[in-house]
């Protein structure tokens, strides 16, 4: 059974997490650096609302998200995951109607219209937004591609203007 609890890892196990998440991440990798993108992704499960996800006991994700305003929505900017593998090594969880269950059931009761997902468009990462969201009937919309502006606004910044920004609502 997945769940998603409120918090970060430890630094042992998002480290873990990085690694085995180093094949999806590989295009940012390769934008920002190895290094600083590993920096960056532990700062932010210290400066933004952060969560882990635990499959069967076993930590399986962490990421973190910021509250935005659009219109009158209020929606989640699902900033930074790193997601790994299970305790036998697979990614197949990612992929599961659990996971949209669970991630949709969580984001509903705390008042979310949907989540916005930005993603480097030459990555991997990129492909598995359009390949998992919105997949299974009634947890998730399928993803829109919409402009960073229509988002963010004057907070918008070239990286964000230049990756892929998905917006998606929750079913129903």
């Amino acid at each position: 059974m997945l769940e998603i609890i409120e918090g970060a890892p430890d630094r042992d196990t998002f480290d873990r997490l990085f690694d085995e998440a180093r094949e999806k991440i590989a295009a940012e990798r390769l934008r920002v650096g190895d290094r600083a993108l590993r920096e960056s992704l532990w700062a932010s499960l210290n400066t933004h609302t952060a969560y882990t996800y635990i499959l069967d006991g076993y930590v399986v994700g962490c990421g973190s998200h910021q509250d935005l305003q659009i219109g009158e929505e209020k929606w989640l900017w699902y900033t930074y995951p790193t997601l790994g593998c299970d305790a036998s090594g697979s990614r197949a969880w990612f992929y599961t109607e659990d996971f949209q269950r669970v991630g949709a059931a969580k984001r509903r009761q705390q008042g979310y219209a949907g989540m916005i997902v930005v993603a480097n468009s030459q990555s991997p990462a990129k492909a598995a937004v359009e390949s998992v969201w919105g997949s299974y009937a009634g947890h998730w919309d399928t993803p829109v591609v919409v402009t960073a502006d229509s988002v963010f606004g004057e907070r918008s910044t070239d990286a964000l203007r230049n990756a892929t920004v998905f917006k998606i609502k929750l079913a129903g």
